[in-house]
């Protein structure tokens, strides 16, 4: 199976079945991701099915990371087509660091969210069964969910989740939750 076609109708390379295919999975599963994340940000939290939402949010964030990984293999091991000769060096230029932009996006952002549950003490259990270990470990670990530290740092984490606090009134007051569909979004 050919992840990448020499040339298709026309005598231009193009990219294989598979690789088009692996393609559009990531996009629509990046697409699932957002739109959980923003019914998140508009669910109040004491929603009963807050908890749920989040689960999910995680488990195709982990989805999305072990795509993108198959992604960049695929990648790794299979030359692109060709450009077009009407593409000018310029252009080349913008569309490979465009690439390569999204590409650290789409493992910098589901690499984060995995950081944060971890931070905050959450367990990240795929499809409800496979439990998958935390990344923060030891001192690290106890640190961040707790905000101990042998080292005296527990202020600046106590510091931190006031602010968060008093954002997350500033937001309520601003925006109640569900007006405008924006609830999730603060004003400093």
């Amino acid at each position: 199976m050919d992840f990448v076609s020499d040339q298709d109708a026309n005598g231009i390379g193009r990219y294989g079945r598979p690789t088009v295919a692996l393609h559009w999975v990531v996009a629509l599963t990046l697409i699932v991701a957002v739109v959980l994340g923003l019914t998140l940000g508009n669910t109040p939290e004491e929603a009963s099915n807050r908890k749920d939402l989040f689960d999910w949010h995680r488990w195709v964030g982990v989805t999305v990371f072990a795509l993108v990984l198959v992604r960049i293999v695929v990648r790794a091991f299979n030359r692109a087509p060709p450009p077009l000769a009407s593409i000018s060096s310029f252009q080349q230029w913008v569309a490979h660091f465009t690439h390569g932009s999204l590409y650290v996006l789409m493992v910098a952002a589901p690499l984060t969210g995995y950081l944060l549950s971890n931070r905050m003490g959450e367990a990240i259990v795929l499809f409800g069964s496979i439990n998958l270990p935390p990344l923060l470990v030891g001192g690290c670990t106890e640190f961040c969910v707790n905000g101990q530290s042998t080292a005296g740092a527990s202020r600046p984490v106590r510091k931190h989740n006031e602010h968060q606090e008093t954002r997350r009134t500033r937001r309520t007051a601003v925006w109640p939750a569900g007006q405008l569909g924006v609830s999730s979004f603060s004003v400093q």
